[in-house]
């Protein structure tokens, strides 16, 4: 199907543009750029409510450079300005002076000079904040300043990114900026400007930097041989391309460089020390399941394990003296222990030598991940005095990955466990199943807290179907509350039919719905009765009679 559909795409493509034979630069010079003037929210009548209106300064040798947002109100308007670091020395777009990861390092990288392509790609520091956004003036009068630094990493991954990282004799430059300090000023005078925080990306304040670059690039490939389907045909195969033909360089979220301690400096002195997952923790790529032509393994598609990098795994809390005060540290699960990947495969074959019947192949079996990270347990410790007051959660969760379970045990010693139950719990009646045909798996239908195994408190929402559209909606909300240590023997879940007896009187009650699912009428205990009348086909109530 897929190759039926490619002669008609590979034709309107090319219809796009009438002229098939420009060069590079004669493709450059059609390029337009837009930019976005104005967002204006519009009510369903064509009522104009609001309006955000994009200021630019517009230079012919300079970036289009957003200078301010103003937000344009019937009874008031707001405005938030704009400052950078020096716009005016980058170069024009697509100026092909970029380093590997693609950020401007003030050198052309000419594809003629084989041998120097690699080091004219070498990361900048003195360019990594140009164009960065440093300053945010509120509506208010006061702002926020930002300083930039370049990344800085002391490990990068082995050209078989699978291997594991190897430490640079010295710590180098990356391409991009990192903050360094945040500044703040709430009356917009420089004189009242505090530090807010300020970042050091290392384990120690004077340390090396603990930042691991997601992987290495190569542009030349030299005297690689090729085996052909038939026995005893190869070839050998140079190759040279203007991007890497390693597979990537990606830490995690796109990013080039992760770090895995940062220390976070406040104005009085305390301190925050993080510390993350990353590929020299434990979390490296995998490799390939198989490949068809040897030597090439290190260019071949990896199985990614990004989701499990960039999570926060210690957090702690110093003084000003450098005591610590608090330490928060958490553990992960995989919400899919098995079947939790997909297969892929990339192949294809070539002639060795063309007008030659020899041919040979290229292709890759690997996996894709499918799982995300959930917190599993959370251990909080508060240091005071000379003791230690310990605090520790542990999660579980549905097949979903929606939390489900969370038992707590107190410093007191007191054991707290909290139970949810959602729509994919329920029996399966016609409000329940509606939820879960819909997606609305994620509200919370019951929650029960015990207290040392007993019941100490209990919610309820119930669900049914709106008679005007049969779009589930809240019919009742339930609670029952208990004084501790007072036991409750009816530990019954609501399964989606049978309200437990513990519940009593609902608290509020919902009658009626538009088709809009807004309630019109709402009993709560006692009898009190409100009623609501909404805008048409807009989602505000206009009158409300109680």
């Amino acid at each position: 199907y897929a190759l039926k559909l490619w002669p008609v795409f590979f034709q309107v493509m090319y219809d796009l543009s009438p002229d098939q034979h420009d060069n590079f630069n004669g493709c450059l010079s059609k390029l337009k750029w837009c930019k976005l003037s104005d967002i204006t929210i519009v009510h369903k009548k064509n009522n104009s409510r609001m309006r955000f209106a994009l200021d630019y300064e517009e230079r012919p040798n300079q970036r289009l450079v957003l200078k301010s947002v103003r937000e344009e109100k019937v009874q008031s308007a707001r405005k938030y300005s704009f400052e950078y670091n020096h716009p005016e020395l980058l170069p024009p777009y697509l100026s092909n002076k970029t380093d590997h990861w693609g950020y401007y390092n003030a050198q052309e990288a000419n594809v003629s000079d084989l041998e120097g392509f690699y080091a004219k790609k070498e990361a900048n520091p003195t360019c990594a904040s140009l164009g960065l956004l440093t300053k945010i003036t509120y509506s208010t009068g006061g702002y926020s300043r930002f300083v930039f630094e370049p990344h800085l990493y002391s490990k990068n991954l082995k050209q078989n990114r699978w291997e594991g990282c190897y430490t640079e004799e010295a710590d180098k430059y990356a391409g991009g900026a990192r903050i360094k300090e945040i500044y703040t000023s709430g009356t917009g005078k420089q004189e009242d400007e505090t530090l807010k925080h300020r970042y050091y990306y290392a384990l120690t304040k004077g340390g090396r930097s603990s930042g691991v670059c997601g992987g290495q690039f190569k542009y030349f490939y030299q005297n690689n041989t090729i085996r052909g389907f038939d026995k005893g045909t190869s070839k050998r195969v140079s190759m040279f391309a203007s991007t890497s033909v390693l597979p990537a360089c990606a830490n995690s979220q796109g990013a080039s460089v992760g770090y895995t301690d940062v220390i976070e400096e406040n104005a009085d002195g305390s301190y925050q020390k993080y510390h993350y997952t990353n590929f020299d923790n434990g979390h490296l790529d995998d490799r390939f399941e198989c490949n068809m032509q040897q030597g090439m393994e290190s260019n071949e598609q990896y199985a990614d394990k990004a989701q499990e990098r960039g999570l926060l795994l210690c957090k702690q809390y110093f003084d000003s003296m450098s005591k610590l005060r608090k330490d928060r540290t958490i553990t992960y699960e995989k919400n899919k222990k098995t079947n939790n990947y997909v297969r892929a495969m990339h192949a294809t074959y070539y002639n060795i030598c063309e007008g030659y019947p020899e041919s040979y192949g290229e292709g890759v079996c690997y996996k894709v991940y499918t799982y995300t990270m959930l917190p599993s347990l959370e251990r909080e410790v508060l240091f005071e005095n000379g003791d230690s007051i310990v605090k520790q959660s542990a999660y579980k969760y549905n097949a979903r990955g929606i939390l489900q379970e969370t038992f707590t045990t107190l410093p007191t010693n007191d054991k707290l466990l909290r139970l949810t139950t959602y729509a994919d719990d329920m029996k399966a009646t016609p409000a329940y199943a509606a939820m879960v045909k819909h997606h609305v798996v994620g509200v919370p239908i019951e929650q029960l807290t015990f207290r040392n195994g007993s019941l100490v408190n209990a919610t309820l929402s119930t669900f049914k179907l709106n008679a005007k559209n049969n779009f589930p909606v809240l019919d009742k909300i339930y609670n029952g509350m208990y004084k501790w240590p007072d036991s409750k023997s009816d530990f019954a879940r609501f399964d989606g039919e049978t309200i437990p007896q513990r519940y009593g009187e609902a608290e509020i009650q919902f009658n009626k719905y538009d088709a809009n699912n807004n309630y019109r009428e709402a009993i709560a205990k006692g009898g009190r009765r409100v009623v609501l009348f909404w805008q048409k086909e807009f989602k505000r109530p206009v009158a409300i009679f109680k």
